[in-house]
């Protein structure tokens, strides 16, 4: 009983000279909200609940802000991982192709086309799919970012690379071989700009639209 009392008497002593002791703090708070009856009305200037919602929230806050700044730094993460895949894929996508172009020429030269224009034209549909191929993975890359995007409207800009765009140009380039030099053959570009305006302004700028 004599303990009891004293703790009673210790927290009443405080709330009375209406200052905040956090040693005595620690026994107020948990139970001042529920059946803790002070005899003073101020603890510092506040009302014991007041204290209390302003404490709670305070830290409400701090953990959103905090949940925040965790949420968008995981979506420049996704974009950096987008980037990133971008650039992966169109590497794996062009050493595809080289091998996919030796192969061809082998092919023909085995059957005595290999200073024929049939090669060539063959060489020039393998980049045409390539470019086919690009064009289908762009869209959902795209579209990946935008959502990104709606979920961070300050996140950076998706764009592609400096040599991200030299693959690009090589695979439009018209297609050659050595062994027919001075010849080559126009490639079908499927992303030409009167068929893909808003790839290439992609490719040229990045999204969002400048």
């Amino acid at each position: 009983m004599r303990e009891k009392r004293k703790r009673r008497d210790s927290r009443t002593a405080v709330l009375e000279r209406g200052q905040l002791d956090p040693k005595v703090l620690r026994q107020v708070v948990p139970i001042a909200g529920f059946c803790f009856q002070a005899k003073a009305t101020r603890l510092n200037g506040k009302d014991p609940i007041s204290l209390l919602r302003s404490v709670a929230f305070s830290e409400s806050l701090k953990k959103r802000v905090r949940q925040k700044a965790h949420y968008r730094c995981c979506l420049c993460q996704a974009l950096a991982d987008l980037r990133e895949d971008t650039g992966r894929w169109l590497r794996d996508r062009n050493d595809r192709l080289e091998i996919e172009s030796r192969k061809t020429s082998n092919e023909m030269a085995a059957r005595g086309q290999l200073y024929s224009g049939a090669h060539l034209a063959a060489l020039a549909g393998l980049k045409r799919d390539a470019l086919h191929e690009y064009r289908d993975e762009m869209g959902l890359k795209r579209r990946q970012y935008r959502r990104i995007r709606d979920q961070a409207p300050s996140v950076d800009r998706y764009e592609l690379s400096d040599p991200d765009r030299d693959i690009l140009a090589s695979w439009r380039a018209s297609a050659t071989h050595s062994a027919l030099e001075g010849s080559s053959v126009e490639v079908d570009d499927v992303t030409r700009e009167e068929l893909e305006p808003d790839l290439r302004r992609f490719e040229r700028e990045g999204d969002p639209p400048l």
